[in-house]
């Protein structure tokens, strides 16, 4: 196609093509799909179910340790379970159980460890409990060979007599091999604890998980939608996670929860453009413009809502309560952490995600990243879901890729980072969603990566984002904010986030 002709096509003529994609069935796929959304008609978003793969082909195994209630005194089981297992013929498990806790041998075992024989028939351990250092360690005692996924084994433990109530106990693995033919697998892991009750509260129950068809994620019927509600993206998912693709396309369908501020078609706004020298390099500054002026004028498409991002970097003493009453603050977006460590867990994010929750202003968050392959992306992604734990989230969590060594790796590789972390968080049931500026995500990211997962766009000093593709959120710029005592990113929002997310019980919503 022409470069001219092209350029119209996905600039003046974006908006009217993206309204008739809505409606509109995909004519050429017809014959072989179904109306997997429910919706009544075969349309774009029966077609972006379509594309989904399962994140299990190329996930690292999955370990984790369960956690328990009980009472001072009493004996609770843990259960170290896999999933993802690509297959293994050798095991070593060593797990720390805290050095207060007290091993116990189930009665009528003949090991601290029993192996949950009916999933894992053939698996055997030797068992040495090294009290010295608060570790049990097993080995598999022969050659074999397993694909299941489930309980591996259950370690019973004893909690002091005068524990405290409140107290919490940790879980972790401390060495572990999972290896075929000499072959040692990656692998994630996942921490357990154990939390200490006031005798006579009532233990939760734990929840009975069943998997959640993903042809039956829309139920509300697709009619006319606005402009801004354009995007549709695909995603990997892993049952029973509900994928970023099955919500996104909810978001046309489903009501509008979100007032918009200023909707109009050519709503324009005056935004302080965000200067190149007022914030640490931790989470670098993405701006695709140099500019000099003090205020620039942005038009904009109709949006649902305006909020704001924020991070350790706007202190520790922002007034949620006054923010509230801001119209550029109708949700705010937390960074989470950064990296792999999670002692990388943003300092203020616990105390706003409390405040603003307080406050009664949706949240999401973001994960800054400094993954180099995707192993490493995988890894944040268990760190950045252990940092978010069962806190509810109305707006999706991003993964914030901007380090300049990683965006100068091939487009492929970059790809694939972004794809590890995306999927690994929507297997654990969280809206992954991608942060990066445009002109990365124009030249550096492949169609299959922006078309299943959802955009959240960062250009500033710009009428609209010269990225040609779809996306739900759009950074645009700084401005001042209720509550806080400096510039704030600010953001549009084009879908109904929360609805969507709550109605497919992701992001902690049950």
């Amino acid at each position: 196609m022409h470069k001219r002709l092209r350029r119209l096509l996905s600039t003046g003529m974006a908006a009217v093509f993206s309204i008739l994609s809505l409606a509109a069935p995909v004519a050429a796929q017809e014959s072989s799909l179904s109306d997997l959304n429910g919706d009544g008609v075969v349309d774009v978003f029966d077609f972006v179910m379509t594309k989904r793969v399962s994140v299990a082909e190329n996930a690292p195994p999955d370990l984790s340790l369960s956690s328990a209630e009980c009472y001072p005194g009493e004996t609770v089981t843990i259960r170290a379970d896999i999933d993802n297992n690509p297959g293994f013929s050798f095991s070593k498990f060593a797990v720390n159980y805290g050095d207060v806790l007290t091993p116990v041998k189930p009665e009528h075992a003949t090991s601290f460890t029993p192996v949950n024989k009916e999933i894992f028939p053939d698996l055997s351990f030797s068992t040495y409990l090294i009290e010295d250092f608060n570790l049990i360690i097993c080995n598999s005692k022969s050659t074999f060979y397993t694909e299941e996924n489930g309980t591996v084994f259950s370690i019973a433990l004893k909690v002091p007599d005068d524990a405290e109530p409140g107290t919490v106990y940790q879980l972790s693995f401390q060495d572990i091999e999972l290896s075929h033919k000499g072959t040692k697998l990656p692998m994630l892991t996942q921490r357990g604890k154990i939390t200490v009750l006031a005798p006579g509260t009532p233990k939760t129950e734990e929840p009975v998980t069943e998997p959640l068809p993903v042809t039956t994620v829309l139920s509300n019927p697709v009619t006319t939608a606005p402009a801004s509600q354009t995007a549709v993206s695909a995603s990997t998912v892993t049952v029973p996670a509900v994928t970023t693709a099955a919500v996104t396309a909810t978001m046309a369908a489903g009501t509008t929860t979100c007032v918009p501020t200023t909707a109009a078609p050519a709503a324009t706004t005056t935004v302080q453009a965000k200067p190149t020298s007022t914030r640490p390099t931790t989470k670098p500054l993405v701006i695709t413009a140099t500019v000099s002026t003090t205020f620039i004028t942005t038009t904009v498409r109709p949006y649902l809502c305006h909020g704001i991002d924020i991070s350790s970097w706007q202190g520790d003493k922002v007034d949620f309560q006054k923010a509230k009453n801001d119209p550029k603050a109708q949700f705010v977006i937390l960074r989470a952490g950064f990296g792999k460590y999670l002692k990388q867990v943003d300092t203020t994010f616990y105390s706003n995600y409390d405040r603003a929750k307080a406050a009664g202003i949706p949240v999401g968050a973001y994960w800054y990243s400094y993954a180099k392959t995707p192993e490493e992306a995988r890894i944040e992604a268990n760190v950045c879901a252990q940092v978010l734990g069962d806190r509810t989230f109305e707006y999706p969590i991003a993964f914030d890729i901007e380090e300049k060594d990683v965006l100068a790796m091939d487009i492929s590789k970059i790809s694939a980072i972004i794809d590890a972390f995306c999927s690994e968080m929507e297997k654990k049931g969280f809206f992954s969603q991608i942060y990066c500026s445009s002109y990365y995500l124009n030249n550096k990211i492949n169609q299959d990566v922006k078309s299943r997962y959802d955009v959240w766009v960062a250009n500033y000093n710009v009428a609209v984002p010269s990225f040609t593709g779809n996306y739900g959120m759009w950074q645009y710029g700084v401005s001042t904010c209720e509550g806080f005592t400096g510039d704030v990113d600010m953001d549009y929002c084009y879908r109904d986030y929360p609805s969507a997310i709550k109605r497919a019980k992701l992001n902690n919503y049950k």
